[in-house]
């Protein structure tokens, strides 16, 4: 009978040291992932390990999506080193890659490319760095992803190229940039516009001339 107490003594203290660690790591996570929206690297560096390093926030974002498209490069790097999944995605599968490209975090991006990032990645509706990088007008990233050998002409599913999301937004620069590059503005999306067609209904008047070579990049 003694021993049976004991015994079940034992089992009650495991079980609760079990939940206690359980508990314990459940609230790291979570302030590892609000730190990493707030942009506290301090205490990214701190609670992050290999255990925790590709724990998602409650929309399942990667927590090193968060880091990278925030630009926190020092919570990226922390996030990285302890052996977070570079291509680990949003749901619509955007990585880290992909989302430091649109908001133009230079170093963020050179660091995850060092890292092994795959640059022609696409996410759920097919788009790349590059795709991301025309349509946030980031020139130099476009121009090293180029450099890189990314496809100048690759398309989403929606048919779209860098090309034609540059000429959404009236990126001069940028569509200069893919057009020496070897960009085709002949080349139509699904819905048979081509990136003139997509400068002209938003009256991008020098983008629409400048697809067609009737003017020149504007400084």
């Amino acid at each position: 009978m003694v021993y049976r107490k004991i015994l079940l003594i034992i089992v009650v203290a495991v079980s609760l040291g079990t939940l206690g660690v359980l508990w314990w790591n459940i609230q790291t996570e979570r302030n590892l992932v609000a730190a990493a929206w707030a942009g506290d690297h301090a205490s990214v560096s701190r609670l992050v390990s290999r255990r925790n390093c590709d724990v998602r926030d409650t929309n399942g974002v990667p927590l090193v999506v968060i880091a990278a498209a925030r630009g926190d490069l020092e919570s990226t790097h922390a996030i990285v080193l302890a052996g977070a999944d570079l291509e680990a995605g949003t749901e619509h599968g955007q990585t880290a890659l992909m989302l430091a490209a649109f908001w133009g975090h230079k170093e963020v991006y050179d660091f995850l490319l060092a890292r092994g990032a795959h640059l022609d990645r696409q996410d759920l509706d097919g788009n790349t760095a590059l795709l991301q990088a025309a349509i946030g007008g980031r020139i130099a990233i476009a121009e090293d992803l180029l450099r890189r050998g990314a496809d100048v002409n690759t398309t989403n599913r929606g048919g779209r190229t860098p090309l034609a999301n540059a000429a959404s937004r009236g990126f001069d620069g940028m569509i200069g940039l893919l057009l020496s590059n070897g960009a085709r503005p002949e080349v139509a999306d699904c819905q048979g516009r081509t990136p003139y067609d997509r400068a002209r209904e938003r009256k991008l008047t020098n983008t629409a001339a400048l697809l067609t070579g009737r003017s020149q990049v504007k400084p």
